[in-house]
């Protein structure tokens, strides 16, 4: 009662731009509000207020009224208490496409403090129907402790004040439990940021703030290496680890924001992530213990400093940190990603905007049609030469790729980590992977038994959001990694017994129950590899054709043709944008039933079943052509007919047998394909269908194969290749599932 929320900001996208600034106040029974701001068409004003009605243990905002248009960059203020009718003209944050709906929100108070609201969209945004959700505004503990807007991936926290919530607010086994007692306290101040450039063995200078507490002594250090310039990242860490203790020191990486030399991908974080450890221990208010965080790139920057060996770096966070470049991005299979040209354009749009997430409103599907693949860069205008650099340089290319790869320094990274991705991540490999790589072969027993996995139910902007278009993961869904993450550093760069060593290290969630689920290993010991094998009577061209999965192999021997040309091919529905990962979960059976896709489809299931762990299909494949794509997708169909994505995965045939050497099949022999799917985590349940997918294609995800030996950057041209699926006792083509329970449990009608 009297406090207030004020928010001011800005943002510009291409050619778009707004800022604004506002206040909500609350006053006895009534909430009101007023945003104003000016956008390129003009200045606007939405303003309105509530009366509070008291329901049970919360107070809800009810019948306000909300006047004006806003322009702004994603739902971070709730705009009124039922403010139906209001018209917002916004740019997607994701897609940046104009969308224009209307709204319905409440606010609503709880005793402790929390204040959070519910939003419902009703109209047409950018082709899909708009949905329901919900989102915590605000952690403000009663007794004026730690406040926190938390929205996508915004956060604000008041000056002077705790950045953590109370333990009060927890619920999930993830992020609750005796062990918050013993994170260290927010007992520090903070002093002035100090900008430094930080000189590199080579001479090139790398621009450094340094945030410090404000006593006196020697303290571990928390370092950020980034190509997201360095202020993104101040938002918020400094926030987190310095009231208790850590410096934080952010760095623009090497040719990024405003540090010297040239931005060359993954070649210079060896060298310059150990300089900068040196640096960090060599200060006088460093006590010489640093770990690293960050995400996608940023995790690049850590396991590339850690393969220096660096004795300084003890732990690190690698979050959405994608795996060695051949084995996800920039190739995976062999076959080149797409997200090349659209991660240098974000660079771009992020130097011409000043704002993090800038990315130019392009209409990428035309763009990414364009041949050779040596005019990608052009035809995205990007100034980045790694594009070019990239697309030229195959994956069996050992002498450029070999330097930028980190998995093969497993075995000098002596240092304890923290695996973070989501079901729903682009770079999902990476986690597992490298979980798995260091604890082999790190080379003390503490680091080995020092590693830990994290996956939960998010795209590549992990842990910013329990919804996926419509699909609410529930209030476990979005954790408390700040405090994770401090028990994390404060057990291995601290020392603190707080018993992280001793409790499970894989903490995986289960879409379904929508649970946290916890173990020794991945895959986890509970599941099982159970085999589908894939079968027809030769008509699986079509999704009401023959094409089944049974658990035996068929009787009989047989094969499913198929014709995939390279100039025709089917669009999946992923979109480059969509960090959040709402896209994993389109209709794919709203996508035409082409004969270049074979399906396979399982008879409904007996009883509900979980599969939790990684997916491999085992093809036995031939193509008249020189070269080939063999491409799987593992979809749920459920007894509506909708089918979503669970899993799946690309191969290029040429690097089918070893995928640093390229060894093109004979054309029309079939040859047994492996096929990496990545990870599933779902809960099936009675009546559910799986149906497999077999194709040429992952357009636009993945470049084309064009069906020739020519080199692929250049190559321009190229025939269609007739295919074959073979199946039965002598070829038996499967998907291998991870089932809890094992083979038993996995049921069909």
């Amino acid at each position: 009662d009297g406090g207030s929320l004020r928010w001011i900001g800005g943002r510009r996208l291409g050619e778009a731009w707004w800022t604004y600034e506002g206040e909500a106040r609350r006053e006895g029974d009534r909430l009101s509000w007023r945003d104003e701001g000016e956008t390129r068409e003009g200045a606007y004003v939405a303003e309105g207020s509530a009366a509070l009605e008291v329901e049970g243990p919360a107070i809800v905002a009810r019948h306000g009224r909300v006047a004006g248009i806003a322009a702004l960059a994603g739902p971070l203020v709730a705009r009124g208490a039922e403010a139906r009718g209001m018209r917002i003209a916004r740019i997607d944050q994701h897609s940046r496409r104009r969308s224009t709906w209307t709204v319905a929100d409440a606010w609503s108070f709880d005793a402790g403090g929390t204040v959070g609201w519910r939003f419902e969209l009703d109209g047409d945004v950018d082709g899909d129907a708009a949905g329901i959700g919900e989102r915590a505004a605000l952690l403000a503990g009663a007794d004026g402790t730690p406040w926190r807007v938390a929205a996508f991936d915004v956060d604000a926290v008041r000056e002077g004040f705790d950045a953590l919530p109370p333990a009060s607010l927890r619920s999930t086994a993830v992020d609750d439990g005796p062990w918050r007692a013993l994170l260290s306290p927010a007992a520090h101040a903070m002093r002035e940021v100090e900008s430094v450039r930080v000189r590199m063995r080579d001479g090139v200078r790398l621009t450094t703030d340094v945030h410090r507490p404000g006593s006196d002594g020697r303290s571990p250090t928390v370092l950020v290496r980034t190509p997201y310039h360095r202020w993104s990242e101040a938002l918020l860490r400094p926030a987190v680890f310095v009231p208790r203790g850590y410096a934080v020191v952010i760095q623009d990486v090497r040719g990024r924001g405003e540090s010297e030399g040239t931005f060359d991908p993954l070649v210079h974080e060896v060298e310059d992530g150990s300089d900068t450890l040196d640096w960090i221990a060599a200060q006088p208010w460093s006590d010489g213990n640093v770990g690293m965080i960050g995400n996608s790139y940023v995790g690049w920057t850590q396991v590339l400093a850690a393969k220096s060996g660096n004795r300084h770096l003890k732990a690190i966070v690698p979050i959405v940190c994608p795996p060695d470049p051949d084995e996800n991005f920039p190739y995976e299979g062999g076959a080149l990603h797409l997200g090349v040209p659209w991660w240098a354009a974000v660079m771009d749009s992020m130097d011409e905007a000043g704002v993090l997430g800038g990315v130019p409103d392009l209409d990428w599907r035309p763009l990414l049609m364009r041949l050779p693949l040596t005019e990608l860069d052009d035809a995205v205008e990007t100034r980045h030469a790694f594009v070019d650099a990239w697309v030229s340089h195959p994956p069996h290319d050992d002498a450029y790729w070999g330097p930028r790869r980190h998995e093969d320094g497993f075995d000098r990274m002596d240092v304890a980590a923290l695996h973070v991705t989501g079901w729903f991540d682009d770079d999902f490999p990476g986690a597992p992977r490298n979980f798995l790589g260091l604890r082999a072969r790190a080379p003390g027993e503490a680091a080995r038994r020092g590693q830990h996995l994290l996956i939960g139910p998010w795209g590549h902007a992990a842990n910013t959001t329990r919804m996926l278009g419509r699909r609410d993961f529930g209030a476990r869904a979005v954790i408390d990694l700040d405090a994770l993450v401090l028990r994390f550093f404060d057990r291995y760069l601290k020392g603190i017994e707080n018993g992280i060593d001793h409790e499970d290290p894989v903490r995986l969630f289960l879409i379904g129950p929508d649970e946290w689920v916890s173990g020794d290993d991945w895959p986890p010991a509970e599941t099982a590899p159970v085999p589908l094998h894939l079968a027809s009577g030769g008509n699986a061209a079509r999704r009401d054709g023959d094409g089944t999965l049974r658990i035996a192999p068929p009787d009989e021997d047989g094969a499913d043709a198929f014709r995939c040309d390279p100039h025709d091919p089917r669009p999946i529905p992923l979109d480059f944008d969509d960090l959040v990962g709402e896209s994993h979960l389109a209709d794919w059976s709203a996508l035409d039933d082409r004969d270049d896709v074979l399906d396979y489809t399982s008879p409904p299931l007996a009883a509900p079943v979980d599969l939790l762990g990684p997916v491999t299909a085992r093809l036995f494949f031939s193509t008249d052509a020189p070269d080939e794509d063999v491409c799987v997708e593992l979809l749920r169909v459920r007894p509506d007919g909708s089918a979503r994505r669970i899993a799946g995965g690309i191969q290029r045939l040429r690097y089918a047998a070893d995928p640093r050497r390229d060894v093109p099949l004979e054309p029309g022999v079939p040859h047994e394909v492996e096929i990496d799917g990545w990870g599933v985590s779902r809960r099936l349940e009675a009546g559910d269908r799986l149906r497999v997918q077999v194709s040429g294609s992952l357009w636009p995800w993945y470049a084309r194969n064009l069906h020739s030996l020519e080199a692929a950057h250049l190559a321009t041209d190229g025939p269609a290749a007739t295919n074959r699926v073979h199946h039965g006792p002598a070829r038996p083509s499967r998907i291998v599932l991870p089932v809890v329970g094992g083979p038993e449990r996995l049921r069909f009608r």
